[in-house]
């Protein structure tokens, strides 16, 4: 559902800096544009089979094996005797493995396509180094990209007279100016200049080329001219592309507060066989999550530079999949601009901005190229072609692990993804161009975190100061749910109160007994601890209950609960007296839920503090927390945070281990 009034997502969409350089735009055209001719997109020649069968190998022997496989003999190089077959089309893998299992046969192959070291003839494109970096030029060599692939573009708009548009266009719904309307510019010129970068115009001799310019783009608006968007236009533009078909969603967008609706949408998406790929964030090394990037599912892209380094401003975070040219001020990225938007130094029409937002469209562009080149692949194989091939040599050269929270797998290569779909849909793979220049690998500058920062990154908090219940999800058996109140805190004005009573913890008084048959939920989730190697639930404790503790069963608790499903939750549970506030916490390496083991390594977790009271005595207050922390660590060894735990006098205690399904 959506959060109270639409949320901003402050877009990562404009850290957009106009650099000066380079040549002018020749003139716009009048006529919309087409894809100029590329290279052809086939890996092998049509109905052609070559072989040499061994010295030796009677002329009837050799005729033979040939009508066994349907094949004519069409010419021989005699000197390397090697023949020329005519096979069937479509059936040249079949015909050249039946041949070449043949005893009498040396060799049998196909006749692969080999490619002209081909440049577009756009005029900036030797300003793009960022096309070069990727390999791109060698992917193009064997796929351009089929309008059959929808890439939606959910952004600013887009300049829909650019005459380097893309050649394939296709306009959603205009969430800004809404009522239905569809996109018809772009104030801001984000939205124009992220789709460039996908599928500008390429080889049609006047500004610049795009990763995959065969592909179609779906232009969806949901940016202001200032560059912001709300999540429920953001949520509802996601589901209007994946119900239009798109392969790939690109979200060159983000903010620092999590939505249900966004979560819901992307979910959404990814049930319908959609590749979600959104830009990390430029906030460095501050260790807030940015969503959507870091929802699940998603594939989240980090910033290089010029150098093949980390750009300085790109998101480090445990959620990074790989990351792709961004820019910085040694060299941004060029590509399409509003031409209302006046001269940046490339000419009307284009300019270079930098940011993770620039990244983003570079892997969204590569996922088209690959479900060009086989359509039946699903998002996580298109996903694991781009991680599975990008460059880890930079995080090499850095000591890093791959993947890591600074490049994840790597910078992608175009080259070596599309070759490898190639290869999976049973078709050799050419002989890739040389890149067009030598890339070695480069020395990157470091900028090191203190080790506890680097260490755990934080999901979600609760410090009852602000909103409530914000993030999490508040549940009850009755009336009796958890609240803010400000009877007690343990630090600020407000802290949580498990049976607050009514739907905002407000119909008790301060010191009122907590009911019988109490069971109070607050439940943080879904979240992903898949590339997690320490996680916890953390939080304040000021807790008066009953607690037999010469009888097991008379306990009233607080239970700190971990689930895997959302629905049965696992934990322990404190009952008792503290006698002022206590550290509580629960581990979630060490929890052990059944059939299932530790949650760490599991895409989907929740967590929940529940109270729970039996029908008999009851005691005053209850429960309350305060500053409850969800976190978790990637790194190899994590370390503590060195803060002293709370240990108040004078209460008495008792743990006890439970089972609790969700609202029960």
């Amino acid at each position: 559902m959506l959060r109270s009034s639409s949320r901003r997502l402050l877009a990562a969409l404009l850290a957009a800096l106009a650099l000066a350089a380079s040549a002018y735009l020749a003139g716009l055209a009048a006529s919309p544009p087409k894809l100029a001719a590329g290279p052809p997109p086939d890996g092998v020649e049509p109905g052609v089979v070559l072989v040499r069968f061994k010295a030796g190998v009677e002329s009837a022997q050799a005729t033979g094996a040939l009508s066994a496989v349907g094949a004519t003999e069409e010419g021989e190089v005699r000197p390397i005797r090697v023949r020329k077959l005519r096979v069937p089309v479509g059936r040249e893998q079949e015909a050249a493995a039946k041949l070449a299992a043949n005893p009498s046969v040396e060799f049998a192959e196909v006749s692969p396509v080999l490619r002209l070291h081909w440049a577009p003839n756009d005029p900036l494109y030797p300003s793009q180094w960022n096309l070069p970096k990727i390999n791109a030029p060698q992917a193009w060599g064997i796929t351009w990209g089929s309008s059959g692939v929808v890439v939606a573009v959910i952004d600013s708009g887009i300049d829909v007279t650019h005459a380097d548009r893309p050649a394939s266009l296709q306009l959603g719904t205009d969430y800004v100016v809404g009522g239905g309307a569809k996109v018809a510019s772009d104030p801001n010129g984000h939205g124009t200049h992220v789709a460039g970068i996908v599928a500008a115009n390429t080889n049609n001799s006047i500004g610049v080329a795009g990763v995959a310019p065969g592909v179609t783009v779906l232009a969806i608006r949901v940016a202001d001219a200032d560059g912001n968007a709300y999540d429920s236009n953001v949520a509802a533009a996601i589901v209007e592309a994946a119900n239009l078909g798109a392969k790939v969603i690109n979200l060159s967008l983000g903010g620092t507060i999590y939505s249900d609706a966004l979560q819901s949408a992307v979910g959404y998406a990814i049930g319908k066989g959609v590749l979600v790929v959104a830009s990390a964030g430029n906030d460095g090394y501050s260790g807030t999550p940015v969503y959507p990037a870091a929802l699940p599912g998603v594939l989240a892209v980090a910033a290089t530079d010029v150098n093949d380094c980390r750009a300085y401003y790109s998101h480090v975070g445990s959620y990074v999949g790989v990351a792709a040219p961004g820019g910085d001020s040694k060299g941004a990225v060029l590509s399409t601009y509003p031409v209302a938007k006046g001269d940046y130094g490339y000419g009307l029409g284009y300019a270079g901005l930098m940011g993770t937002s620039m990244a983003a469209p570079h892997v969204s562009g590569l996922a088209g190229l690959i479900w060009s080149i086989k359509a039946d692949l699903t998002a996580s194989e298109v996903r694991e072609f781009i991680t599975s091939t990008a460059d880890g040599s930079v995080s090499t050269s850095e000591g890093l692990p791959i993947p890591n929270d600074e490049y994840g797998y790597g910078r992608i290569d175009a080259a070596a993804a599309v070759g490898a779909a190639l290869a999976a849909a049973g078709v050799p793979v050419p002989a890739p161009a040389p890149p067009l220049a030598a890339q070695a690998t480069p020395s990157c500058p470091r900028v090191f975190l203190p080790l506890v920062m680097r260490s755990w990154t934080t999901i979600a908090s609760q410090d009852f100061e602000g909103s409530f219940p914000g993030q999490w999800e508040v549940l009850a058996n009755g009336e009796h749910k958890w609240g803010k109140r400000s009877c007690r805190a343990y630090a600020g004005t407000g802290g949580g109160w498990a049976v607050g009573g009514g739907a905002d913890g407000s119909s008790l008084n301060c010191g009122a007994s907590y009911p019988n048959d109490a069971r109070s939920w607050l439940v943080y989730g879904p979240f992903s601890l898949a590339d997690a190697t320490a996680a916890d639930l953390t939080f304040k404790l000021w807790l008066n209950t009953e607690s037999d503790l010469s009888n097991p069963g008379k306990h009233d608790d607080l239970c700190r609960m971990a689930s895997v499903d959302g629905q049965s939750f696992y934990g322990s549970c404190t009952a008792g007296y503290t006698g002022g506030w206590i550290d509580r916490s629960l581990d979630l390496a060490t929890l052990q839920i059944p059939g299932v083991g530790s949650p760490l390594g599991k895409p989907y977790v929740w967590v929940a503090l529940v109270f729970v009271s039996d029908s008999s005595i009851t005691h005053p207050e209850g429960a309350y927390v305060d500053d409850v922390v969800v976190r978790k660590c990637t790194a190899p060894t994590c370390l503590t945070t060195g803060s002293s735990a709370l240990s108040a006098s004078g209460g008495r205690l008792a743990e006890v281990p439970k089972a609790l399904t969700r609202g029960r």
